[in-house]
């Protein structure tokens, strides 16, 4: 408990995620990244930029994670 209030887990959202490179003419590259939930109908798409593919997908699971907690907040 944590000022009387019970310290609760946030749900674990379990997502996959492809990514594909749309430009390479900068530095850090752009990348688009689509992630969708195993257990729910929920897709994003986001453009990213990141140095490299594995951190373009790891922003975009990050990013996902918050909208979907949110839109789930938003529905209680």
């Amino acid at each position: 408990m944590v000022n009387g209030y019970p310290i609760l887990d946030p749900p674990r959202v379990r997502a996959q995620a492809i990514v594909d490179l749309i430009s390479r003419y900068q530095r850090p590259w752009i990348f688009r990244v689509e992630v969708w939930a195993t257990q729910m109908p929920f897709r994003q798409v986001y453009e990213i930029e990141a140095a490299s593919d594995d951190d373009a997908a790891s922003q975009g699971l990050k990013r996902f994670e918050f909208d979907v907690l949110a839109a789930l907040r938003a529905r209680n």
